[in-house]
């Protein structure tokens, strides 16, 4: 699990921001830009 991805674990409010709001393709872009080298590595090897 990448730093980001614990981000919605720890909060209710953002949760719900990020999974089921108009806003989702726009900070899963954003979020892409953050990840480290390793994280985007695997995150091409499962093709995301």
């Amino acid at each position: 699990m990448d730093r980001m991805s614990a981000l919605p674990f720890n909060s209710d409010m953002l949760a719900k921001l990020i999974f089921q709001s108009q806003f989702t393709p726009l900070i899963y872009r954003v979020v892409r830009v953050f990840r480290t080298s390793e994280e985007k590595e695997i995150a091409s090897q499962l093709g995301k």
